[in-house]
């Protein structure tokens, strides 16, 4: 892979200059980024297989006036389950928290 791809990046003084990259950003986004979304909102999990799945992480909104708590598992779980299997929703709500953040499982 040959190609060089460039970035711009704030340089001295707030000006821009550009950088060359030895990769694609995407990447550099799946090894370095995750995004979170909450499950009651469609957006986030259904953009979740155009990224990866192992860049998505489960995200809630609890204690927050507007959450779904205590449904959140029935509002959300369920479409999230119909649209991307429940082996999909079982690695965005627990697998990919236990990797990224090294949580003993046994």
């Amino acid at each position: 892979m040959g190609e060089l791809f460039r970035a711009r990046i704030a340089g001295p003084g707030g000006f821009e200059r550009f950088v060359a990259l030895k990769r694609m950003p995407s990447e550099i986004v799946k090894e370095h980024v995750f995004f979170t979304f909450e499950v009651e909102e469609e957006g986030g999990f259904r953009r979740a297989p155009e990224v990866g799945l192992d860049n998505f992480l489960w995200a809630s909104d609890f204690p927050g006036l507007d959450s779904p708590w205590p449904d959140s598992k029935a509002m959300g779980h369920a479409p999230a389950e119909a649209a991307l299997g429940k082996a999909a929703l079982n690695q965005l709500v627990f697998d990919n928290a236990v990797k990224l953040y090294k949580i003993p499982v046994t």
